[in-house]
């Protein structure tokens, strides 16, 4: 396997992400032509993983606020005085690692270690309930099911563009300039308070689901699309 930089389809190309989406999409590909999932997971391994996930999901929400306050705590004790002299700020960066870095260094090993127990076992929790609880089919599960993998493959860019569009909204209507660094996403533009950004989450998250799950139903209809979607 080569990873390369960058993203393909917006999947990071690099060791974090990358072995567990081609993992996944190969088992499921098999899953499927095995029949695999049609056979019922025994309840007491769906108890097991209902309790797996809840212990994983407890830990991975409690870590970062610990990981942030041990930051914090060593940022302000290792921290050069603003008088300090250039000989000082010498020594200090040839300093061994503080207590706090180590500290901060393990928790931050501890929760990406949960991540990759939290893929496998998320993963097998769904299965297992919405086997339990979701086992039946009709017009709408056929609908969301057919289209899913599409949906899943353009959502971005139907995500995106509604997304430059409530842009291009706040800046019309409430008068903001909206501005981006160079070669980031991410914007510090002050909105004058959090209402402008719960409206834009919640709008343009709403509006993308309205399109994209009919647009990509539409897709996969089309000639030679209905073939590999």
């Amino acid at each position: 396997m080569i990873a390369v930089p960058g993203e393909f389809i917006f999947m990071p190309n690099e060791c974090g992400a990358l072995p567990f989406d081609i993992m996944f999409f190969v088992a499921g590909t098999v899953a499927k032509r095995c029949d695999w999932l049609g056979t019922p997971i025994p309840t007491d391994q769906r108890r097991k993983a209902a309790i797996w996930t809840t212990v994983i999901a407890f830990s991975l929400i409690s870590l970062p606020p610990v990981i942030f306050l041990v930051s914090v705590s060593t940022t302000a004790t290792t921290t050069a005085s603003p008088t300090a002299t250039l000989k000082d700020m010498a020594v200090f960066k040839e300093a061994e690692p503080q207590d706090g870095e180590i500290a901060h260094g393990v928790l931050l090993v501890a929760f990406m270690s949960l991540l990759g127990c939290v893929c496998m076992v998320i993963s097998f929790a769904v299965v297992a309930l919405s086997q339990h609880f979701l086992n039946f089919k009709n017009a709408w599960t056929t609908f969301f099911s057919d289209a899913a993998y599409t949906a899943y493959l353009i959502h971005y860019f139907v995500l995106i563009l509604f997304t430059w569009l409530y842009i291009r909204l706040v800046e019309t209507a409430w008068g903001v300039e909206i501005r981006f660094p160079a070669n980031s996403t991410t914007s510090n533009t002050d909105l004058g308070g959090d209402g402008l950004i719960w409206f834009g989450w919640l709008g343009t998250n709403l509006l993308t689901q309205l399109v994209v799950w009919p647009l990509a139903w539409g897709l996969r209809r089309l000639p030679g699309l209905n073939k590999i979607l």
